[in-house]
């Protein structure tokens, strides 16, 4: 079963309550500033349209899956927390000489006598040792089938290409060990 499967999210009868309490709240502002609660609503819907219009990051430190572009990282854009707090490891790493560099999905492999299904891969990240040997990471809290099928054309169409899987407990073990050391790591639900 898949992790967040287990978390139907918040009930009819809360998202009911949250509503009628958006609505007084709109009602209130409404009655303050003397405007009715519609030019409220659109004001609102306006001003949302203009943060994303003028490219306003949310950080989502909260959120797991959250997908965009993370000021913490120069305005990398990434697909999940998991993927933006490996990022800010490999950050950390560089400027510790641990590594000589990284870069976030620069390769896609091609599994070229595939005609159908996954053809393609693009690992999460490309690492460069001090060494100068490249080794991929793949940042994956569960495995579905076609990220299964992908590893396995990896190893067949690539064996000399090194993909790690940084898989729920290694993500954990990393946070554990790293997330007090790096201000903007984001904090997920377990």
């Amino acid at each position: 079963m898949h992790p967040r499967a287990a978390d139907p999210g918040p009930s009819r009868e809360v998202l009911v309550q949250l509503y009628e309490e958006l609505l007084l709240a709109v009602s209130q502002i409404s009655d303050i500033v003397g405007v009715s609660d519609q030019r409220i609503c659109e004001l609102l819907k306006e001003y949302k349209i203009g943060l994303r219009e003028k490219g306003a990051v949310k950080d989502n430190k909260n959120k797991r899956t959250a997908i965009g572009k993370r000021n913490s990282l120069d305005g990398l854009f990434v697909r999940s927390s998991w993927e933006a707090n490996f990022a800010l490891y490999l950050r950390w790493m560089k400027q510790n000489g641990q590594i000589r560099d990284w870069k976030y999905e620069p390769d896609t492999f091609e599994f070229l006598p595939i005609k159908r299904g996954t053809r393609f891969y693009t690992p999460d990240f490309r690492v460069i040792e001090n060494d100068n040997s490249v080794i991929y990471y793949e940042i994956k809290g569960y495995f579905d089938q076609k990220s299964r099928t992908r590893m396995r054309r990896m190893s067949k169409y690539y064996p000399k290409i090194t993909v790690v899987v940084i898989d729920h407990d290694a993500y954990y073990a990393l946070a554990k060990q790293m997330s007090h050391l790096l201000p903007d790591w984001e904090i997920g639900k377990r």
